[in-house]
């Protein structure tokens, strides 16, 4: 894992398109665990959303992270989406739904999930 330091300028910004890999229950996972070791969480069913995108910018007027912003598709437009066949549409009267988690954990529970997404990853800690 690549961490970014701070202060370390990421100028305009960094845009990252993910592909999320679900735990058992079909939920996908991210966190940003902070020194103190408490997280923030986002988590997402890729069955419903396929693509997990990350931005991060840092500048001198601004400092700020999407830390994972769950999607149908990727984030180059709708052309983009067309392209590929990626549209999701949704037609008069019929209804998309998706589910998300999201918050702040304490430590324990940030533990507990960090070691849930290494097992995913197969990083076995």
């Amino acid at each position: 894992h690549r961490l970014l330091t701070k202060g370390e300028p990421i100028d305009p910004e960094l845009v990252l398109t993910m592909r999320a890999k679900a735990d058992l229950q079909g939920w996908a996972h991210a966190l940003q665990v902070h020194p103190d070791r408490t997280a923030d969480f986002v988590s997402f069913r890729p069955d419903e959303l396929n693509y997990a995108v990350r931005w991060i910018t840092r500048g001198a007027d601004q400092d700020a992270l999407g830390l994972v912003l769950p999607a149908t598709a990727e984030p180059d437009g709708y052309l983009a989406a067309k392209e590929r066949g990626r549209l999701v549409r949704v037609a008069p009267g019929e209804k998309f739904r998706c589910a998300l988690r999201f918050g702040a954990m304490d430590a324990d529970a940030a533990t507990q999930r960090e070691q849930a997404i290494a097992a995913l990853r197969g990083e076995g800690r």
